[in-house]
């Protein structure tokens, strides 16, 4: 079961709070001090430090960024593997002139060019595998009647290498949660020893509201996150093929708050607009792809995108 959050807000709602509360604290931390010794100065820069050591962790932007830019990569490094079978294309047309030059392309990998050129990338594969097996197998014709260049052999199996440890990566950052987790754990901790810290807030100042409601998280959330101030736009794409799938199903759904519904227009994008910022469950169905549940934050003011890539059903 993966690490789940106790705090009901954004983690970016979650560090505003909390420094607005140890601020508060800051104000009335001679007071508290008469009630427990624990209740010092250094007790406040500890608990600070820790909002900015949890706040500094990768979030799921950044992880999300970093997915993206290994995709540009992917694509980038596709279309080499694209170009280069095109060359070999030229090489085969001059060495297996006639009747015989159609299957020599098939055995090269002509069926998986154009889905490939598409940046269907699992064809990239099987076109680079199918390419490079044709080469080993005729590069005596291929040298001689082909013309092809002495080092096109070697070229072609760098960058399709290349591709391969670029597409592996992005496929493990797709599926990778360790960050996730760590950045929950650390957040866990910051919200539960600022509540416990509230807790004894709200009973020592009981008979005085106004600074009760300095150490309400609720109540310090709300000033920091006004309702309808976000939007979420989400993308679905299907992850083996990087096909964009259109006609998906999505519901966002912010806990206590009725729940959005959409589907996937022909660029395989829905929109959510001026919605309450939050921590939103994403529900995604698409007909033969595996159900998709996710959690994303969507911040005060903040146009938030999620990328959906969704698993072919077997």
């Amino acid at each position: 079961m993966p690490l789940r959050p106790v705090y009901k807000c954004t983690q970016l709602e979650l560090y505003s709070s909390l420094d607005t509360i140890w601020m508060n604290y800051d104000d009335h931390q001679a007071t508290l001090l008469t009630y427990k010794s624990k209740y010092d100065a250094a007790l406040s820069t500890s608990s600070k430090a820790a909002i900015t050591a949890a706040k500094n962790l990768p979030d799921e932007e950044a992880r999300n960024a970093e997915s993206q830019n290994l995709r540009f990569e992917v694509v980038a490094d596709g279309d080499k593997c694209t170009r280069n079978w095109q060359l070999l294309k030229g090489y085969i047309v001059e060495a297996f002139p006639g009747d015989n030059q159609e299957a020599q392309l098939d055995a090269a990998g002509m069926v998986y060019y154009t889905n490939a050129a598409n940046h269907n990338w699992e064809f990239t594969v099987g076109m680079n595998t199918s390419a490079k097996n044709f080469i080993a197998a005729n590069s005596a014709t291929l040298l001689a009647a082909g013309f092809m260049p002495a080092g096109f052999e070697l070229q072609y199996k760098t960058d399709s290498d290349a591709f391969d440890t670029k597409y592996n990566l992005f496929k493990h950052a797709q599926q990778s949660s360790e960050g996730t987790d760590e950045k929950i754990k650390a957040n866990n901790k910051i919200y539960e020893d600022g509540m416990k810290m509230c807790a004894d807030a709200v009973m020592f100042f009981v008979s005085d509201d106004a600074i009760v409601k300095k150490f309400t998280f609720t109540t310090v959330l709300q000033i920091v996150s006004p309702p309808g101030s976000a939007s979420l736009k989400l993308q679905t794409i299907d992850l083996g093929t990087n096909v964009i799938i259109v006609g998906a199903k999505v519901i966002a759904q912010k806990e206590g708050n009725p729940a959005l519904n959409g589907i996937t227009n022909d660029s395989g994008e829905v929109l959510f607009p001026d919605i309450d910022p939050g921590a939103y469950t994403v529900t995604i169905d698409a007909i033969g792809y595996k159900q998709i549940i996710i959690s994303k934050d969507v911040n005060t003011g903040v146009g938030a995108r999620k990328d959906v890539f969704m698993t072919a059903q077997p």
